[in-house]
């Protein structure tokens, strides 16, 4: 009798060990929670970094922007001579042109809505910040000993070295400042008609004014009775050989939206050698929100150059006696830093709505270190 092994054979059922239900939705729940961990660490990651990167460019901002203020701030109403230097001006009616106007410094508040401001000033410009605008000589540029003389058979020409024609970048219709080798004048006036070697002082815009103590006789005397306009120049001046010449400049800062993105604000500066409408404006940095000034005046009877108060602009009592400013920056970043909007604190009494940036403040007080104007 023959026996035959026999062997079952597993059915495909058994053969099939896959997931149940519930082990594979606690599969799925552990992938997802994994995920968000995942998700939740580059999110954090990423908003560190623009964090970090944010707090980097709003401290380089900050300190341009100042360095900026402080540069120019710090040369303002300087001839390259004393401040009790007699100025004699022969630009114009500097009473209609706010550049060239008033002492080397002057502001404008913007809780004040009387002052009639700049003509230069665009529409948008931030309605919650302070404005300033700083006048001064570059004394800085050109060659150290420019000589400068009166032209040959003309009363009102001037020769001028070409190298200071070169180093100033003097242009038609320029505001220079001659001063003498000992500082005992300082002339303001308007120049036309340049060349390689030699400019026109501007008869048009020639008037009999000072901006000093002394009064015009004075001044008349000083420079030989031959200051008056109407007698077709300058015939009495004294010698101008050995003057230097030096060119002028007024400078306006303001906060309006950035070129670049108008969403940001931005810090302005709109510059002119020659007067009102004669400048361009310049984005400096961006990010700069709001910018608040206090005045440093010397109210002493004899100035000691010292101030006794800070002030806002519309309580100035006397802008030549301004010797310093006290400023204000609201920086911004550039992008918003926060996850939701937050809470922002107010900045010198001016309230911030809340968003999702970050902003830090800095304060300098910067005194001029030369105060004259040319009136």
């Amino acid at each position: 009798m023959i026996f035959t092994k026999r062997y079952s054979v597993p059915s495909s059922r058994h053969r099939q060990q896959g997931l149940s239900l519930i082990e594979l939705m606690i599969s799925i729940t552990l992938g997802l929670i994994i995920l968000a961990a995942i998700v939740q660490v580059l999110i954090s990651s990423k908003n560190a970094f623009v964090l970090e990167r944010e707090n980097a460019i709003l401290q380089e901002n900050a300190r341009f922007a100042m360095d900026a203020l402080r540069r120019e701030v710090g040369a303002g109403g300087s001839t390259g001579c004393r401040n009790d230097s007699p100025i004699a001006n022969l630009v114009g009616d500097t009473a209609t042109d706010t550049l060239i106007a008033e002492p080397g410094i002057t502001g404008y508040e913007h809780e004040d809505d009387t002052t009639v401001r700049p003509d230069h000033y665009p529409d948008n410009i931030s309605e919650d910040s302070d404005t300033l605008v700083v006048r001064y000589a570059d004394v800085s540029s050109g060659t150290p000993a420019t000589i400068i003389d009166r032209a040959l058979g003309a009363l009102n020409n001037l020769d001028i070295d070409p190298n200071a024609l070169i180093d100033l970048d003097l242009e038609n219709g320029d505001i220079a400042i001659l001063t003498s080798p000992d500082c005992g004048a300082v002339i303001a006036l308007s120049l036309s008609e340049i060349n390689l070697s030699s400019t026109v002082i501007s008869l048009t815009n020639c008037v009999d004014s000072t901006v000093s103590s002394l009064s015009l006789a004075s001044i008349l005397g000083l420079l030989g009775n031959g200051l008056g306009c109407d007698t077709g120049g300058l015939p009495e001046l004294p010698s101008l050989a050995d003057y230097k010449i030096a060119k002028f400049y007024a400078t306006s800062y303001f906060i309006a939206p950035s070129s670049l993105d108008p969403s940001v604000p931005a810090l302005w500066q709109y510059q002119s050698s020659s007067g009102e409408g004669g400048g361009t404006s310049e984005e400096l940095v961006q990010g700069i929100e709001n910018m608040q000034i206090l005045y440093g005046e010397d109210t002493d009877v004899s100035s000691d150059s010292y101030p006794n108060q800070y002030v806002k602009a519309n309580a100035v009592t006397n802008w030549s006696r301004v010797v310093s400013i006290r400023v204000s920056l609201l920086i911004r970043s550039i992008l918003p830093t926060e996850m939701v909007a937050v809470s922002q604190e107010d900045f010198e009494g001016i309230a911030i709505a809340a968003d999702r940036h970050t902003r830090r403040k800095i304060t300098s007080v910067i005194h001029m270190r030369n105060m004259g104007a040319i009136q």
